[in-house]
């Protein structure tokens, strides 16, 4: 026999509410929350690829700047 107290502290832990134990979902439940997770993950992935990419943008635009400015200081 489980207890409320087991069953409270199952809720404590997983930050859920409820008054009895763990409800089993159904396929397309579970279907959907992996989809889900899944589009998190790869749309995750896509904004850190165009992160690199903005930020070698951002170097290769420093490294242009540093060569105009040798260019520059060498004539004077």
């Amino acid at each position: 026999m489980i207890t409320k107290l087991q069953f409270q502290s199952y809720a404590s832990t997983t930050g859920e509410v409820q008054d009895g134990p763990p409800k089993k979902l159904s396929t397309t439940q579970s279907s959907a929350h992996y989809h889900r997770y899944v589009s998190m993950i790869l749309f995750s992935g896509i904004e850190l690829v165009m992160l690199g990419f903005k930020m070698a943008e951002i170097v290769g635009f420093l490294a242009e700047v540093e060569l105009k400015l040798v260019d520059v200081l060498d004539i004077v």
